[in-house]
């Protein structure tokens, strides 16, 4: 065979492999071929909380019945949600992180864990993305693979003292559970914002864990001039907390985190629930937006028991934004969503917080706070009503530009 004719053999052979490749692909995309499964996972305290892992599954089941996700060849991968349960337990949150390291887990989709310290050495060496922190620790706010969707305990913590003064109070006085070591954690920013909202300081009650009777806690708070109450206690207290204040007559207005909240306290509260303020990271599940449809929706037709909680909509809300930004990539592995996920420009989150950007952070000491607004909501009629249709930055104390639809009480 000549030199030339050699050549000639070897144009002829890529071509064939590039068109067989070609051919391939478009096979692919009309087919709509099925490939490996894609593994997540969502690490909780789920003994107690069962709508989290639930809201995963959820939106998953929803994505799976149309076929999966699409990569870049468009074939479609359907997901596989493994959920691990740290039950309140430091070994456990590890052996959960481990866990996810040994699955070869795409991502972490949606994380509410006390104990997370230890497991963020593990996840980070690994390079796995955990989307949906709920923070609660520094690390779940500085770690470089954290990607939380909402402010956390401490734009909750900034934003209670910023309500109240938005609802006309001037006095406040806090009623907390005593967490020990850690209370002064949770009353430093509480303090930080009473004094940047202008608000006169009132007394600090620290209620001891397992007090039966709040009566003279709140005889202790709601003093002469007093006009606004911070309730911050741990369990189902929040019930307990609302009736002794009606019961005592206090008049002012009454603020507390929406999470504390639980359908089974205002259950139990009925009508003293009425008129308490409530800060939340996410628009409440009142709002005509787009992201509450989806996620009642996808709740309802995948568990109708499962209950709508913050929770709830977080680890919702991290699953609808992995489904999106694994779409399209060429492989759908952890190395490609912490990627994808460090460089997000203005992604939609349907109305449930402003748009999400991951390439800058401006809370200093919490690189990691992409979102740090939160939302203003009243109780009515055992229902969480939107105060305004704006999100407040309670680092800045100021409203957003971004619009929050919902109803205003």
């Amino acid at each position: 065979m000549s030199r030339l004719q050699a050549v000639r053999a070897l144009v002829v052979v890529v071509s064939l492999v590039a068109s067989s490749l070609v051919i391939g692909r478009a096979v692919a995309f009309a087919s709509g071929a099925q490939g490996a499964p894609i593994k997540v996972m969502t690490i909780g305290e789920f003994g107690q909380n069962p709508e989290s892992s639930g809201a995963v599954n959820a939106r998953f089941r929803t994505v799976n019945g149309r076929g999966g996700i699409k990569d870049a060849d468009g074939v479609r991968h359907k997901v596989e949600a493994i959920a691990c349960d740290a039950g309140f337990d430091a070994a456990r949150a590890q052996a959960c992180a481990l866990r996810a390291v040994n699955e070869g887990a795409a991502a972490v989709v949606g994380m509410n864990v006390v104990y997370s310290d230890g497991v963020w050495p593990i996840l980070q060496t690994a390079g796995i993305p955990v989307i949906g922190t709920r923070i609660v620790t520094a690390a779940d706010a500085t770690s470089t693979v954290s990607f939380p969707l909402g402010s956390g305990l401490p734009g909750l913590l900034r934003g209670m003292p910023h309500l109240l003064a938005v609802a006309g109070a001037t006095t406040v006085a806090v009623i907390i559970s005593d967490f020990g070591d850690a209370t002064s954690d949770v009353l430093s920013p509480l303090q930080q914002a009473l004094q940047a909202s202008g608000l006169a300081a009132g007394p600090v009650v620290l209620v001891p864990r397992g007090t039966s009777d709040l009566a003279p806690y709140v005889t202790s708070a709601a003093t002469d001039g007093v006009d606004g109450v911070v309730g911050f206690l741990a369990g189902f207290y929040g019930a307990d907390l609302l009736r002794q204040l009606r019961t005592s007559k206090f008049t002012g207005h009454t603020v507390t985190q929406a999470s504390l909240l639980t359908p089974f306290v205002l259950g139990e509260a009925g009508g003293a629930a009425d008129r308490t303020l409530a800060v939340s990271e996410f628009t409440p599940f009142s709002a005509n937006v787009r992201g509450v449809r989806l996620f009642r929706k996808d709740l309802l037709d995948y568990d109708a028991a499962l209950l709508f909680t913050e929770a709830a909509l977080n680890s919702w809300l991290a699953a609808w934004v992995f489904e999106r930004v694994a779409s399209g990539l060429p492989t759908v592995d952890a190395t490609s969503v912490l990627q994808a996920m460090s460089t997000i420009e203005n992604l939609d989150m349907g109305g449930l917080t402003p748009p999400l950007t991951t390439t800058t952070a401006t809370v200093t000491g919490a690189p990691r706070l992409f979102n740090p607004t939160v939302t203003f909501n009243k109780v009515k009629n055992g229902v969480f009503r939107a105060v305004s249709r704006r999100f407040f930055d309670p680092f800045v104390g100021d409203f957003v530009a971004v619009s929050q639809p919902g109803t205003v009480v």
